[in-house]
């Protein structure tokens, strides 16, 4: 029998790269002063009361010099939320807005069927 992804880290990984290059993806412009002045992109992998919570950080901490997301910033997050919804892996879903002020959006995906985001993961990394 397969772990779950609550016990396989390396699935966990996975998952995590995935959504971390999707919205990458969604916010990347082809314009280079752009490019530096994007939101940083953190994925985090918790267990939150027995359930994995998938939680995705757009901030500027890595770029003090623009410290606040502008609304074009913020505009540009939520448009990526939703354009990923349709990205998403078959088993993971939507769970909440953690925190949005000027400095940082933080969201979160929760799992709601192992099986079908195991079945996702070996259709895509397992060979």
């Amino acid at each position: 029998m397969t772990k779950l992804f609550k016990d396989d880290s390396y699935k966990k990984g996975a998952v995590k790269t995935y959504i971390r290059e999707k919205f990458e993806e969604s916010l990347d412009t082809p314009d280079e002063i752009e490019k530096i002045t994007e939101p940083y992109i953190d994925v985090e992998v918790k267990d939150f009361r027995g359930s994995i919570v998938f939680y995705v950080l757009f901030s500027r901490w890595l770029q003090p010099n623009l410290l606040k997301l502008s609304y074009n910033d913020i505009t540009d997050v939520f448009e990526a939320v939703q354009h990923m919804s349709h990205q998403l892996p078959d088993g993971l879903v939507w769970h909440e807005i953690v925190r949005i002020d000027q400095h940082a959006i933080a969201i979160s995906y929760i799992i709601n069927d192992n099986y079908a985001l195991d079945a996702w993961y070996k259709e895509n990394y397992d060979s």
